[in-house]
């Protein structure tokens, strides 16, 4: 696979990486930028910064039973020299490197890291050791697979290449700790063919449904295979220091045997757990190369809420467990269950993985946008995610140190996030079923922004948050048109339809639009933490998209009534808001600031930031007791006689957020399409910064010393700024950043949003940030993977598989030829679009297509699937449709004779400051 410069990490920029490998839902764990394994997070639950042991693999060279060299597959130490800042005492700061990071035995001189998700490659070298070594690392990764996609495990493959003029035994041996929270006993399993497994198995009299209980296991597919049941138990260094005896022993490893788990505090291991190994043994001829395969697999099964939760709820009557199996583990039932398939499974996929990766390396769009988009999909597989039984899709918004952070899959975080509807449509189903069967309340139709834990036992008693709620209302049709499938949508559609009249419903509290005018006028909940109050183009966005998709959701399932309605508010309300909300350069908030009475209308019981706790409650005593407060409370400003968190006079990075993702789900028009370009252009020029230095920030420092942004928030010149700002306004937050990106490519600005994507991911060049990991309210943040929707925006992706339609009208191109990946529905493959002709090729998945859209002219095109001509049954100027055709994994649809192309493109390499994909 051919990484190219950008996604190549060399010295300083492999400093801070850790690239994920696990399963979605179930965990992973980073192998760094110098090929440690760290970061292991396979215990349902966030655990930055750990190591799990001694876990590694080495490498030993023999030749006529002497050792040549043995060394640790590692690079140079990339951690603090002097100790780590956290840690146990005598093991921190002040202590020296880490012990579980191996810097003090041998190891490679230097190293390269390349990575593009869900691919990585390391190539060790030092002249001193008689072969050119590289690991290729991933986990499965394929697009509409959700089962082999949740596979918990990391692949590797090591090959190594005889640098010497004679024949040399190389021997790879792999390391795996137990879990000493779990104490478990080894077993090793000899494999039909070639191989073993060391598994570390729970004591037998260990309780299945104990939140500790689990299990671990490292295979080697090749080679001859020896094995090491338990390193030696024994104080002070003696464990490192017989194995290091051992790897520098000629011929096999010798094994070592223990009756029973290792006691805490009565053995010399790391942290009291044991260690076994694995050592395979392959004989290389001078200038060959082999290949060495060994994986890492976990099984987990128990989840708890062990956080404190922030959503208030109703008590809980005790009548769902407070702890929930994991859906990996009922797919794989036992340990041996995920070994099995990852040792029968292996080729394929490691190969649909890497041909995922290679199709989306090959897509013509700039790099920094394709690095965004690869890279923001590994919050996927990371703690972020978790994936409950039945397929039941759950996500914090980040994640801490060592929880996560912000639960309940935040509807107004998940709703900028474009990459699971696409890659994984029934997870994103899920999703959107799960928001309206918990979230919503029966008797109004308003969505709560978070789902609360144990599902249907507690219901959320928070209020509702426009954006979180109308985008919800948005997913619901692009999840039918993504699947084809709108049997939930007529199942539910009574409460689709409440949802999007909450905001008229006699008991909203928080007034949204009482008289139906169309505009948002009342309290607005939203996802900067705080309440807007009056007229503003954001949250009028998301409800004025809602309506325009409640219109066709309507007509859909055939209310006519409704479809009606809801289009004479849409109507009314983009009218209003195109004369009333756009200032002649851009759209905002119509608000008088110093209009106290306003906050005197609303008063509040049971809204978190407003609710006046007693201080003596604790959990355990159930819901907190609140007083009733008005509005003013929080949000007065007395000294300057002012209405704190607002946004006045300025442009948020938001403020046509809803027509973006409208657009995403085929609702076009939202507002003046001239008027939105003007607003984004505007925001461009004044919230833009190349470099933020001289940015003075209060709030949360994502951007610093010549990194580049756009503001959350900011006021021109000549504009009044609040005195206390919308919150969060000085901040860089990727997220939003990338959905205002992806507006100005929907407006046709393809070099400023280009721009604006560069920009934050040169904040993750691995210097400064690891590449894999975005932040915003903490780790793994979930709405950077706003960033996938750059890859339809571009492309010119059509798609309604209701209707069976799916087209390509690309903005950019490569020399006259445009080809990039694709997935819908749960197919996924490439389409390469050139000079009179469409070719759609299918490489996982299937799909079944009556109707396909172009850029071009259909007056004499023709169509065959496989070399086998299609009769098309009706054509337009940029539509050809034709009786359903089924396509499946590995068929070629080629749509021949197109005429001239009518939209202009602009070629890749001439949209960023760093080359594009463009290979001419």
């Amino acid at each position: 696979m051919d990484f190219g410069s950008h996604f190549t990490y060399a010295h300083d920029a492999q400093e801070h990486i850790s690239f994920p490998l696990g399963g979605l839902g179930a965990g992973c764990l980073g192998l760094s930028g110098r090929g440690r394994l760290v970061d292991w997070e396979i215990f349902n639950r966030p655990n930055k910064g750990s190591t799990h042991g001694f876990s590694h693999f080495l490498l030993r060279a023999e030749k006529d039973g002497k050792i040549v060299d043995s060394r640790i597959l590692n690079g140079p130490i990339d951690r603090n020299r002097s100790g780590d800042m956290t840690g146990e005492r005598f093991s921190s700061f002040g202590f020296g490197v880490k012990r579980e990071y191996l810097a003090g035995l041998p190891h490679f001189r230097e190293c390269v890291f390349r990575g593009f998700y869900p691919a990585a490659e390391i190539d060790f070298i030092d002249l001193d050791f008689p072969g050119f070594v590289t690991m290729r690392a991933l986990s499965p990764f394929v697009p509409g697979d959700t089962r082999t996609t949740a596979l918990p495990v990391a692949m590797f493959e090591i090959a190594v290449r005889n640098t010497t003029e004679e024949a040399l035994d190389f021997t790879l041996f792999g390391t795996l700790a137990s879990d000493p929270n779990c104490p478990q006993q080894a077993r090793v399993v000899s494999r039909d063919g070639a191989g073993k497994t060391l598994f570390f198995d729970p004591n037998p009299e260990a309780q299945s449904d104990d939140m500790a209980h689990g299990a671990l296991a490292l295979s080697m597919l090749d080679g001859d295979v020896s094995h090491q049941h338990y390193w030696y138990r024994g104080h002070w260094f003696d464990a490192l220091q017989k194995y290091w005896n051992a790897v520098t022993t000629p011929g096999a490893l010798p094994d070592r045997q223990y009756d029973g788990a290792l006691v805490a505090g009565k053995g010399g291991s790391v942290n009291d757990r044991d260690h076994g190994t694995l050592a395979s043994r392959m004989r290389v001829d001078p200038g060959e190369t082999r290949k060495f395969r060994l994986a890492i697999n976990w099984r987990y099964p128990n989840f708890e809420r062990y956080w404190d939760s922030n959503i208030r709820t109703a008590p809980n009557d005790g009548s769902v467990p407070d702890r929930w199996t994991l859906q990996h583990s009922v797919w794989w039932p036992t340990i041996d269950a995920a070994v099995d398939q990852t040792v029968s499974d292996w080729s394929p996929m490691w190969q649909q993985t890497r041909k995922f990766a290679e199709v989306l390396r090959q897509t013509d769009l700039p790099d920094p946008v394709l690095d965004a988009i690869s890279s923001t999909i590994s919050t996927l597989k990371s703690p972020t995610v978790t994936l409950f039984k039945d397929s039941v899709f759950y996500g914090f918004e980040g994640s801490h140190m060592q929880e996560g952070c912000c639960e309940g899959s935040c509807t107004h975080v998940w709703n900028y996030q474009q990459a699971l509807p696409f890659l994984f449509p029934d997870l994103a189903q899920s999703l959107v079923a799960t928001d309206f069967e918990f979230l919503q309340d029966p008797d109004t139709g308003g969505l709560a922004f978070r789902t609360p834990l144990p599902l249907g036992a507690v219901r959320n008693l928070d209020r509702a948050a426009v954006d979180g709620h109308y985008g919800t209302v948005l997913r619901v049709l692009r999840e039918a048109k993504v699947t084809g499938d709108d049997s939930w949508l007529r199942d539910n559609w009574q409460q689709v339809k409440a949802a999007i009249g909450f905001a008229w419903h006699p008991d909203n509290n928080d007034k949204w639009d009482p008289e139906k005018t169309g505009i948002i006028t009342g309290r607005q909940h939203h996802t900067l933490d705080m309440e807007l109050f009056g007229p503003n183009s954001w949250l009028t966005s998301y409800y004025l998209a809602a309506l325009k998709a409640g219109v066709e959701m309507a007509q859909m399932v055939g209310d006519t009534e409704a479809a009606q309605d809801f289009a004479a508010i849409f109507d009314r309300g983009k009218a209003w808001a195109d004369s009333n909300l756009f200032n002649g350069r851009y759209y905002g908030q119509k608000l008088d600031l110093n209009d106290k009475a306003l906050l005197l209308q609303y008063t509040d019981t049971n809204h978190p930031i407003m609710a006046d706790n007693d201080a003596d409650h604790t959990a355990a005593d159930g819901p907190a007791p609140v007083r009733a407060v008005t509005a003013d409370a929080i949000y007065w400003n007395e000294e300057a006689g002012e209405i704190k968190y607002q946004i006045g006079e300025g442009m948020v990075i938001d403020q046509v957020t809803g027509c973006w993702l409208g657009a995403l789900c085929g609702v076009s028009e939202v507002f003046d399409p001239r008027q939105v370009s003007a607003s984004l252009n505007a925001t461009f020029a004044e919230s833009f910064r190349a470099d933020l230095r001289q940015t003075a920030n209060p709030c949360r420092v994502y951007a610093v010393d010549g990194e580049g942004g756009t503001l959350i928030c900011s006021w021109p010149e000549g504009t009044h700024r609040p005195d206390i700002p919308l919150p969060y306004s000085q901040e860089t937050q990727g997220g939003y950043e990338y959905a205002f990106g992806g507006a100005l490519l929907m407006a046709g600005e393809l070099r400023k949003g280009v721009q604006v994507f560069e920009a934050i991911r040169g904040r993750y060049r691995g210097w400064n940030r690891n590449p894999w990991n975005e932040v915003e309210c903490g780790s793994n943040y979930a709405r950077a993977m706003a960033s996938y929707a750059a890859l339809p925006l571009m492309s010119g992706f059509d798609y309604d598989l209701g209707k069976g339609r799916m087209g390509f009208a690309p903005k950019v191109d490569c020399c006259g030829r445009f080809q990039s990946f694709w997935a819908l529905g749960g197919a996924w493959g490439q389409v390469r679009v050139e000079e009179g002709m469409l070719r759609l090729s299918v490489f996982g998945g299937g799909l079944r297509l009556r109707e396909l859209t172009f850029d071009g002219n259909a007056d004499q095109a023709t169509l065959c699937v496989n070399a086998d001509a299609i009769a098309v049954t009706s054509r337009t100027a940029d539509a050809l449709r034709f009786d359903d055709v089924q396509l499946r994994t590995g068929d070629e649809l080629v749509v021949s004779d197109l005429g001239p192309r009518k939209g202009a493109t602009i070629a890749i390499d001439t949209l960023s400051a760093t080359p594009g994909n463009c290979g001419c």
